[in-house]
């Protein structure tokens, strides 16, 4: 049976909460942590703003030790790194009415001296699993405290810099109306300057085509494509466990596969699931709602349906939000997810045979093209971006479908 080890910590009502998120945050980029990724997974969730980490050192902010910058040598090159979960910071002009402190989900300080206790600079972050979460004042007031703290704590001469403060609000998918308005608040420029060190970066759990790949997916997914491929030295199962198991928790908002199947099954009205639609309205309402991904559905639909028919006798059934492929119009084999798919990414569901999982070489195969896997209640789930070359993935699910039917087990 598949195992999903985020899912200890979902009795009850089936949900993670936020600071078991961040502890499992910590564990990944530390470089201590007895995951075997070392500094390439801290290297890894840096990189998309590698550019104004260059920056930051090119004004003198923080000393590169090197003549050019290279993100790998640069974080080498401190020796130590702190991780501090749930870290305080007081408000030192506190008055009546007024919020006493704040905790810092996760703060990262970088120490290039190893006799010295002032870090060379700090890296602030705010996590949210939930935007219901978000509260307009939080991160603006953990900045304010924690700048106050450093002054304090560090203060600035000609011989000693100030100690720049990188604050990161980690958000589950883009910025929403709750989270945008303490994004807002937070008035900081979104790179250092030569009058300002501290900056803010937005990243978010799951991926947004349009941030700069700066998403704990877009981490977890290039680590296991290096290791798979051989780009960094390979680590222990329980790693590559690890981090499949929080690509998939990530994908289903932090909820169990069971949870998630209920919660949307109880939202889907049962007339918009079982109502049949023709072809045409099917993928009318598909370019209504995401045309970025029209053309690429319809193409992997045309392809996938014309093998399945052949190998199969499939019959596909359009209803208001998907396209299934049956065979012998009565067991679906196959389904095209309209209702789940974004601008750039396309949901496919496969009927899962029980006794005969994904395949590590399947597994490959999806890694390779940015294909996320997920238990999906009885289905195996493909997110496929629309960059992934059709043939590949058309072939991957016939290939699926095959060991499906292997034993006849549908």
């Amino acid at each position: 049976m598949p195992m999903n080890m985020f899912e200890i910590f979902c009795e009850g009502d089936g949900r993670i909460n936020e600071a078991n998120m961040s502890s499992a945050l910590h564990f990944l980029l530390n470089p201590k942590a007895p995951h075997g990724f070392g500094v390439t997974s801290l290297e890894e969730f840096l990189s998309p703003i590698t550019n104004k980490l260059e920056i930051m050192c090119s004004q003198r902010h923080v000393i590169n030790p090197y003549r050019i910058f290279e993100l790998g040598s640069f974080l080498r090159s401190f020796h130590r790194v702190e991780f501090n979960l749930e870290e305080k910071v007081f408000n030192p002009n506190f008055e009546v009415g007024q919020k006493n402190n704040r905790d810092i989900d996760l703060v990262i300080k970088f120490f290039s001296d190893l006799d010295s206790n002032q870090p060379s600079f700090i890296i602030a972050i705010e996590n949210k699993i939930s935007e219901d979460a978000a509260s307009e004042d939080q991160i603006a007031e953990e900045y304010q405290f924690l700048r106050e703290k450093l002054d304090t704590d560090y203060p600035s001469t000609e011989a000693v810099s100030q100690v720049p403060v990188i604050f990161i609000y980690l958000t589950p998918k883009a910025l929403d109306r709750k989270t945008n308005a303490a994004w807002s608040r937070l008035l900081l420029p979104t790179s250092p300057s030569e009058t300002g060190r501290d900056f803010k970066v937005h990243y978010s759990w799951q991926r947004i085509e349009f941030n700069n790949r700066a998403s704990i997916v877009d981490l977890a997914t290039s680590l296991l494509k290096k290791e798979q491929s051989g780009g960094i030295n390979p680590v222990s199962s329980y790693s590559s466990l690890f981090l499949r198991s929080m690509l998939n928790f990530i994908r289903n908002d932090f909820r169990t596969e069971l949870r998630k199947y209920q919660e949307e099954s109880d939202k889907a009205p049962i007339a918009q699931m079982r109502e049949e639609v023709t072809q045409d309205a099917f993928w009318l309402d598909w370019k209504n709602s995401k045309e970025e991904s029209l053309s690429y559905a319809k193409m992997l639909y045309t392809i996938t349906s014309d093998r399945l028919l052949d190998c199969f006798n499939t019959v596909p059934r359009f209803s208001k939000t998907r396209v299934a492929f049956y065979v012998e119009n009565t067991r679906y084999c196959a389904i095209l997810l309209q209702g789940k798919t974004t601008k750039g990414r396309v949901e496919i569901h496969i009927r899962k045979n029980e006794g005969r999982p994904i395949t590590e070489e399947l597994q490959n195969i999806c890694e390779m093209n940015g294909i996320e896997v997920a238990d999906v209640y009885s289905n195996i789930g493909l997110t496929v971006p629309i960059t992934a070359s059709i043939e590949i993935v058309s072939r991957l699910i016939f290939e699926l479908i095959q060991k499906k039917f292997e034993t006849q087990s549908y």
